[in-house]
């Protein structure tokens, strides 16, 4: 058995990033805490179960009327013509939804019993790089104006509960131990704005 874990189990403090798997773990918040305590329940137990740690996933939606992920929701917002801001000083190894479908397929496949792996995107980017990269891809597709996203960092906005600055994951275990190499990030976006284009004309 693969059972999703995520970037957020690290606080995020480590200039650079990049956690392995084997670095301190330091949830923030009440949703990274449950998934530290479901990691050291399955060791505690000496478990068959894989854990794969997933980064920030995006994709598109399954059909027209099914939610999308955060993508889907800037796209809205700015098609609303409201400025959008996203944080220079938050990063993430992104992945696309198919390619963590891959990825767990290959835990199941080819993973060891009891081990942790990162199965993750291939670039380190923060939420501003990311919205630049995705809009050069779908601004034009899903008609909105990209000048209407601005850089921010965290303080700028108000949040609920804390958020980690840099949970970006090493994923090289991943790629020697089980074959998993993710498709690169640009191609992805591509891909995940074509399929939204296609739902937002039918």
């Amino acid at each position: 058995m693969v059972v999703c874990s995520t970037d957020l189990v690290f606080d995020g403090e480590r200039p650079g990033g990049m956690y392995a798997e084997g670095d301190a773990i330091g949830p923030l918040n009440a949703y990274a805490r449950s998934k530290v305590a479901m990691e050291r329940m399955l060791a505690g137990m000496g478990s068959h179960t894989i854990i794969a740690r997933l980064p920030l996933l995006f994709g598109p939606p399954a059909d027209k009327d099914a939610p999308g992920c955060f993508l889907s929701a800037w796209a809205e917002h700015l098609r609303g013509g409201r400025e959008l801001v996203l944080f220079t000083d938050e990063w993430r190894t992104p992945l696309s939804a198919r390619d963590a479908a891959r990825g767990l397929l290959a835990c199941l496949e080819r993973g060891t019993a009891g081990e942790t792996y990162h199965v993750a995107g291939g670039d380190r980017v923060d939420r501003y790089d990311l919205g630049e990269r995705f809009a050069s891809h779908a601004a034009g597709p899903l008609c909105f104006d990209a000048t209407l996203m601005r850089a921010g960092v965290q303080a700028d906005v108000p949040m609920p509960a804390p958020r980690a600055k840099d949970v970006s994951l090493d994923g090289t275990r991943a790629k020697s131990d089980l074959g998993f190499v993710p498709r690169p990030l640009d191609g992805e976006l591509e891909w995940t704005a074509s399929v939204m284009a296609g739902l937002l004309r039918a």
